[in-house]
């Protein structure tokens, strides 16, 4: 027994050496590259696309991610698991295409306006183009996403810290843009609180469309997100929004501004797809 034992794992070593065990690569999506005229610079897109996808003829919603090197692995898996998991009965999310965006300068392109100096001791050179960036989003990047992929007008903004700033931004300039908004401890303490002190004027056309808004933050996030956002933007939210819109605060216990992303996307995600889940009594 003991020779045979030790014959068996000499041919699977044999076998590993020579390359004769197969095996079979995972691959989770594609990275496109997009020249931007108004950017002017090239844009890497990391996509993920459904299980669905290659089987069918359907079209699906779109889920765009900030910060996409360092979230798309956390999007897809969100994603994957809420919508295609056969282990939950009935899927609380419908399936989508990932659209991850991969930064050159986020402080740069997620921030609205030009200051520097920040909280006494943060210096941001470069920040002030959100608008630009937006425009990319808006002229150059959805184009392309729709005509290379089978997407349905459904579209989902996600982003983190600056990157929900830039989607609260987005919200208030071009709600019409996407459907559904998520923004992860979105940094509304920049520029002295912004959206919050200049709140009237930024919504003054501010443009009623039905849409969701659901931002997201940790219970031990305190200072200038408490601040900038649980006393400050989300009361004021609350009045301005007409009934057609829903808005949702999350909080996610125990987590800090650095880990709370991790479950936002999960919780997030769920909530603006809230109205998705078919009720079980149509079910059967």
């Amino acid at each position: 027994m003991k020779t045979f034992i030790t014959i068996f794992i000499l041919i699977c070593i044999q076998l590993k050496l020579s390359g004769q065990i197969p095996s079979e690569k995972i691959i989770i999506g594609e990275k496109i590259t997009i020249a931007s005229k108004i950017l002017n610079e090239d844009r890497q897109i990391l996509i993920h696309l459904p299980r669905d996808y290659e089987y069918s003829d359907k079209k699906f919603p779109a889920l765009y991610v900030l910060d996409g090197e360092f979230f798309f692995y956390q999007a897809t898996g969100a994603v994957q698991f809420l919508s295609e998991c056969s282990y939950i009965y009935n899927n609380p999310i419908p399936e989508m295409i990932i659209v991850a965006i991969i930064n050159v300068d986020r402080n740069r392109d997620y921030t609205p306006t030009y200051a520097p100096n920040q909280l006494g001791s943060l210096y941001y050179p470069t920040s002030g183009k959100a608008d630009r960036f937006l425009e990319f989003i808006e002229k150059e990047l959805i184009p392309e996403i729709d005509i290379r992929y089978r997407t349905q007008p459904f579209r989902t903004l996600a982003g983190w810290s600056f990157g929900g700033l830039f989607t609260v931004h987005t919200f208030a300039h071009k709600p019409e843009l996407f459907s559904a908004y998520l923004a992860i401890s979105p940094s509304l303490w920049w520029d002295e609180d912004l959206y919050v002190s200049k709140y009237d004027s930024i919504f003054a056309y501010f443009k009623y469309t039905p849409k969701k808004l659901t931002i997201t933050c940790g219970t031990l996030e305190g200072g200038s997100i408490d601040r900038g956002v649980r006393k400050g933007f989300v009361p004021l939210i609350k009045k301005k929004l007409s009934n057609e819109y829903q808005f949702n605060l999350i909080e996610i216990p125990d987590e800090d501004h650095s880990f709370v992303p991790y479950k936002a996307f999960y919780e997030g995600l769920a909530s603006i797809f809230s109205d998705y889940r078919m009720p079980f009594e149509r079910i059967n």
